[in-house]
């Protein structure tokens, strides 16, 4: 029956699909004792569709029947072990090719080489290989790739210089094996020897290396593979979408762009890695663009896709692209995996619907240890620390190992809500019982932590016997906390670290001549400024950015228009109330007006000449702002029920030195006319040269082009006397 069945080819026709049907599968069960033909072709399509487990499933099922399994099928079975990581199989299945005798055969011993290789065991792999009368390139690769695996480049670049013959699968193996042990230097000089030998590098090749460059930041070397490779590589997508990747890492995204485009045909890869890639690079308002082109494709959005897109939106803060993204996101039908629903509970917390970001965290069945660490830093940076800490120890109980992110967060909570003790008790309770050794953000946490809590000197000893070379954040961080506890000493030394590590850094030179001016110290502000001139120290500029009617406006000091989001009155109340990125910045209404020092540094923050605080019954629509300055985004709220909206106009630079000059020639001039014209020139100066000056073409060039600049301004004030209507 069953010969006949093969004669007439309908159980080969059955078996040989790449997916095979439970009915199938139970039909192959059901014959007592398989002859070879029909064993080959059933595993072979278990092969194909990569049902490992079903194929080691049915070899034990054909052996125990007593029916011999080919011999063309037993790498077939070494390669699904390979990939089970089904160690005891992988040798019993050894020693059933040995009573066979199979062991001859070279298609077998190299599939057990890789077997052994793959599965960390490259004692027994280098003892096979021995055996083989033939050192072919596959094994010696499987070999090099096994090296890779457990870390010994020396081993496998032994294996790869004494090859006779070397093929492009032998390059790429030992290019790879340099990339895993983070040796990107030496993977790119094999890859420029693989060239100068005239060996042809393929598609394979290519990823790796725009791979590497990636990781390393190499630029260069990527422009230059780039360069070398042709029109028909990058026709393959995956060659096409890594090119992208490194220029993403890179952060050259106009180039990443530009390849995007060039795509003639673009899968979910390329549009998730471009999207991402503007995210990554704070560019989400492309990102989200390049997403709504994509939804008019036939290109379904990915976990990946969506992810990037999230991301976007929590850099944005926009209550109503947080409101669309989010549920798309989760009406998409998506498995909530933890990638996907960290990223979830990432955006809402950012934007402070911590709400919403719990409601993702209950309704996920599998908690990673990254999802409980999304909603714990979420729970703390929204200022809800005491939640933190409960989730941490529930986290705990659940049998999750925390890891140093979920301490960073949990620091980090502590710093929000002042709880020094328990802080310092969490740092302790990190590196004795949970082994995790403090990283320089541990420090960073536990150094803003004492600053906060005034204890500056405790927090300067601390640093001073860090096991980790302390950075520049941590410096910033005592830096500032010196300004706000009125350290001057202490002031000193901090920013004396901070220049040797970064003198270009303006902020540190403001920051420094700020405390100095704080303590009436006008001579040492003088020497700052002066030392900014001589190293030519510039100032950076910030920006923000406001989501207003489905439009976003980015704005900033160097924005060469003014721009005026909505009508708006300065508020008549009593209390002025500006929250930045610290809770302790808080300006009153009488600073506003008395104290210009503290207010110019806010307006210089944001690049702003003027600020209108008004709540949502001074206009029609009432729309929250997030400012997102480049330190971070800022929250604004108002009085103790109410939100504060803030608009502002961007800095005309105005009085530069030169139109002072021209104001200046204007003044004395037309003063010096109309004193001629009366006759009431002072004797004094009719024996000067000014006695003889006249009103010339030139000077009323410069009014012109000084009212010109004015005109807005002049305007402005012609219609408040009534000159203008």
């Amino acid at each position: 029956m069953e010969a006949r069945l093969l004669k007439t080819r309908p159980l080969h026709a059955i078996f040989s699909d790449a997916t095979i049907s439970r009915a199938a599968r139970n039909l192959f069960d059901a014959v007592p004792r398989p002859i070879q033909a029909l064993c080959s072709t059933f595993l072979s399509a278990l092969s194909r569709s990569s049902s490992h487990q079903e194929l080691l499933q049915a070899f034990s099922s054909i052996h125990r029947k007593g029916a011999d399994v080919p011999s063309g099928c037993i790498p077939l079975v070494f390669k699904s072990c390979a990939l089970t990581a089904s160690s005891c199989q992988g040798r019993q299945v050894h020693s059933h090719a040995l009573v066979r005798g199979l062991l001859r055969d070279v298609f077998v011993l190299t599939a057990l080489v890789d077997f052994y290789a793959k599965n960390g065991d490259m004692e027994s792999a280098v003892s096979v290989f021995e055996e083989m009368p033939v050192k072919d390139p596959i094994p010696i690769n499987c070999l090099i790739t096994g090296y890779s695996k457990s870390g010994d480049v020396d081993k496998a670049r032994k294996l790869f210089d004494g090859m006779e013959r070397r093929t492009s699968a032998s390059w790429n193996s030992m290019i790879a094996c340099y990339a895993h042990g983070g040796e990107f230097r030496e993977a790119l000089t094999l890859f420029d020897r693989m060239l100068s030998e005239g060996a042809r590098p393929n598609a394979i090749t290519i990823t790796s290396v725009f791979s590497i460059c990636a990781k390393s930041g190499d630029l260069d070397t990527g422009k230059r593979v780039r360069a070398l490779i042709g029109e028909e590589e990058l026709q393959n997508v995956i060659v096409h979408t890594a090119l992208m990747e490194m220029y993403v890492k890179c952060h050259a995204i106009d180039d990443a762009r530009r390849e995007f485009d060039w795509m003639s045909q673009r899968d979910v890869v390329a549009w998730s890695t471009m999207i991402a890639g503007y995210a990554q690079n704070g560019r989400p308002l492309e990102s989200l663009e390049l997403f709504e082109r994509m939804k008019e494709t036939d290109c379904r959005p990915n976990e990946v896709t969506l992810v990037g897109v999230l991301s976007a939106c929590a850099q944005l803060g926009s209550d109503e692209l947080v409101e669309q993204i989010g549920n798309y996101a989760e009406n998409q039908r998506l498995p909530l995996t933890s990638y996907l629903g960290s990223a979830l509970i990432d955006m809402y917390t950012r934007c402070g619907h911590v709400g919403r970001a719990w409601s993702v965290f209950s309704r996920m069945e599998q908690k990673g240890v990254i999802t409980w660490n999304s909603m714990i830093r979420g729970l703390a940076m929204n200022g809800f620390a005491e939640d933190a800490i409960s989730l941490y120890e529930k986290m705990v109980e659940n049998g999750v190992q925390p890891n140093e992110i979920t301490f960073v967060a949990l620091l980090a909570a502590c710093t929000h809500a002042g709880l020094v003790d328990q802080g310092m008790a969490f740092f302790e309770e990190m590196k004795r019982e949970h082994h995790v050794s403090p990283q320089v953000e541990h420090c960073a946490c536990i150094v803003d932590l004492l600053c906060k809590s005034g204890k500056l000197w405790e927090a300067y000893k601390f640093i001073c016997d860090m096991e980790v070379k302390p950075n520049a954040v941590i410096w910033t961080t005592l830096l500032s906390s010196c300004r706000v506890h009125a350290d001057v000493e202490l002031a000193k030394l901090a920013a004396s670290k901070l220049l040797a590590m970064e003198p270009d850094n303006s902020s540190i030179y403001v920051l420094l001549s700020n405390i100095y001016a704080d303590a009436g110290l006008w001579g040492d502000v003088r020497e700052i400024r002066d030392l900014m001139r001589s190293k030519n120290v510039q100032k950076l500029s910030a920006y923000s950015w406001i989501k207003l009617d489905a439009e976003s406006s980015v704005f900033g000091r160097n924005t060469k228009h003014s721009i005026h989001w909505a009508s708006c009155t300065r508020q008549q109340t009593n209390s002025f109330t500006y929250i930045g990125k610290s809770s302790q910045d808080v300006i009153s209404r009488n600073e506003f007006l008395q104290d210009q020092l503290e207010v110019g540094d806010i307006l210089e923050k944001h690049g702003l000449k003027c600020v209108f605080a008004f709540d949502a019954a001074s206009r029609a629509r009432g729309v929250a702002i997030r400012f997102n300055p480049r330190n971070g985004r800022s929250l604004l709220p108002y009085a103790a029920d109410s939100t504060i909206f803030l608009d502002g106009e961007p800095k005309d630079p105005l009085l530069k030195p030169i139109t002072k000059v021209m104001l200046t020639v204007c003044a004395m001039t037309v003063v010096v006319a109309v004193l001629l014209k009366e006759g009431k020139m002072p004797e004094w100066l009719k024996g000067t040269k000014l006695g003889n000056l006249k009103f010339p073409p030139w000077v009323l060039a410069c009014m012109v082009i000084v009212f010109m600049r004015l005109r807005k301004r002049t305007r402005d004030v012609m219609k408040k006397i009534g000159w203008s209507s």
